[in-house]
This record gives C-alpha cells, sequence and structure tokens, in this order.
C-alpha cells in the first residue's frame, strides 16, 4: 500500500509544535514485558541523573526496523540487544564497533533492516550494521551544525539543521574528511534535486518551494509516515499522530515511572519502555492502533 502523504509541509511544523489542537483520549495499555534493572549483558539498566549529570535521559532507547524486529541501546554498557518479536527474551546481543563512551550519550533513533542509526545532541550522527560494525560517523560539530533530524536515503545522509535547512552528506563514512569533503550546505544540497546531476534520489524530489517529496507526496524527515497517518515521537512518554485534519496525542504517564523510549511499530501500535522507580524493573508497555484500522490490518495480513 502506497503511504498517503498529505497536507503541506507548512501544516506539518504546526503540527510539531503543537499549534493544531489534539484530541484528549485515553488510550489502554498491554504490558508486554519486564526488564531487570541491573548493569549486566542481558539486562537494562536505568542510571540515575545525579550519577550522569549530561544525559538528557539516561536511560535505554527502542526502535522496530521495516519487519517489526525489535532492537534495544541498553546505554550503561553500550549494548544491542535483539529481542525475539514474540515472547521479547533476548536472542542476540552485539557490542558496536563504536566508542562506549560516545553511546552512552548517544540514542538509537532508527533502523532500516540493514542499518541501526544513532544521533546524539554534540553533533554526531552514525550508523552500524545488524553484526555492530560501524558503517559510518559523521561529525556535524566539524561541519558546524546541530542537527535535530536525519533521514538516510539512497546513500545520502539529509540532515535538516535548527531553521529547517536541509543538508546533506553524500556516502557517508568513517573518515571524516571525506565526509567534510562529501557535505554538501542547503544550496548546494538543491542541486542534487536537478535533473542534470543525474543523481537517482529513488523517488525523492523537491518542488519549486523547495519542500521534500517522496514518490509524490509531501514528506518530512521528521516525521515516520505508516498508512495515513504521520508519527511524530515528542519525547518519552508522549507521541503525536496525524492524519491531515486531526491531530491525537497517545500518552503514557505513571507517577512511579519513568520515561526511557518510544517506539512505533510497523502496525501502528505504539510502544513505551519505562522504569519503574518503586519496583525496580523496566516495563514495555504497548498502546494498540485503533486510529489507523487500514495499515494494522495491511500488516497483519503478512504474517
Amino acid at each position: 500500500m502506497k503511504p498517503n502523504r498529505f497536507g503541506f509541509l507548512a501544516c506539518l511544523l504546526l503540527f510539531l509544535v503543537g499549534s493544531i489542537s489534539a484530541e484528549d483520549q485515553k488510550y489502554p495499555s498491554l504490558v508486554v514485558k519486564e526488564f531487570k534493572n541491573e548493569k549486566v549483558r542481558g539486562a537494562l539498566y536505568y542510571i540515575p541523573p545525579a550519577a550522569s549529570p549530561d544525559a538528557v535521559i539516561s536511560a535505554n532507547d527502542l526502535v522496530f526496523d521495516p519487519d517489526g524486529n525489535p532492537i534495544i541501546l541498553q546505554w550503561a554498557q553500550g549494548l544491542l540487544y535483539f529481542p525475539d518479536k514474540k515472547n521479547w527474551s533476548i536472542k542476540k546481543v552485539v557490542k558496536p564497533e563504536l566508542p562506549l563512551d560516545f553511546l552512552v550519550v548517544e540514542h538509537l533513533v532508527g533502523a532500516d533492516g540493514k542499518r541501526l542509526f544513532f544521533w546524539n545532541y554534540y553533533g554526531l550522527e552514525s550508523a552500524v550494521d545488524y553484526s555492530g560494525k560501524a558503517i559510518f560517523r559523521v561529525d556535524l560539530q566539524e561541519l558546524a551544525l546541530r542537527v535535530p533530524s536525519y533521514y538516510y536515503h539512497a546513500g545520502i545522509l539529509f540532515l535538516t539543521d535548527n531553521h529547517q535547512k536541509l543538508h546533506s552528506v553524500a556516502n557517508p563514512s568513517m573518515d571524516q574528511d571525506e565526509n567534510k569533503k562529501n557535505y554538501r550546505d542547503p544550496d548546494n544540497t538543491k542541486k542534487l534535486f536537478e535533473m542534470e546531476t543525474n543523481v537517482d534520489l529513488e523517488g525523492l524530489t523537491m518542488d519549486a518551494n523547495g519542500e521534500l517529496m517522496l514518490s509524490g507526496s509531501p514528506f518530512d524527515i521528521r516525521l515516520q509516515y505508516l498508512g495515513n497517518y504521520a508519527y511524530f515521537r515528542v519525547d518519552p512518554d508522549n507521541v503525536s499522530v496525524w492524519d491531515g485534519k486531526k491531530r491525537v496525542m497517545v500518552s503514557m504517564q505513571i507517577d512511579s515511572e519513568v520515561g526511557e523510549s518510544t517506539a512505533i511499530h510497523p502496525s501502528g501500535d505504539i510502544y513505551f519502555l519505562r522504569f519503574n522507580k518503586a519496583r525496580n524493573v523496566h516495563i514495555l508497555y504497548k498502546i494498540e492502533n485503533t486510529w489507523d484500522p487500514e495499515i494494522k490490518k495491511t500488516w497483519e495480513s503478512r504474517k
């Protein structure tokens, strides 16, 4: 099914900053799995903020790849966990070829079936394969960029800066000199979309207003698109879900718990990984997709 990427990007900006009123609705949650809080291989660990003052959230990250495979980054030891899709037991543990001091301030932000993507607040964008082998590490500080969003497509790392200007690095690697050489500022990134460049961007185009289009529909690299909806992970407690007309806020807030990570499953289900301080355990919750039954049905039919 071709995603219906709707609306204008100006409206998407309103969606991101919350100017469009959200439907106030409670969604029932299910407990999927509990993980021990131990600083050992196979467990998750919560680092109290006092022990890690520079960390925004001293916890763990969860993502899903397009096949619904979950991946967790355990920050304390810099380990990647690959849980079983059904019972969430840890079936594989990988040590990425990235420095531990880098991983403990890093967010695992995405997976595309071949690569796992990392981002941090200090200006580093990185990727490893599923075996943990490093693919690229782009030092954006050296490029004088602090980038809140990324999109890897057709061998090019696209990046938006704090002013929503689009930058790019072609064929990113572990070689910073090569990354500098392959870096394009916003004006030169726009030239990638000109016909005479002969660069195959695999359906990614730019319209006359400088807005990105994917397969002919408006596209914003800050959002995750599934079916007829766009998803935006606001923070570890909240996910905005929007169909172009109505925005709902899917939230998980429990007084005795700390939000660690949110993740969007390809079915549209939303997962919340949280640390329960009173019980000293990590709890994985799921809120089932009831807003887009079409994509849910499509996903379930492929099993």
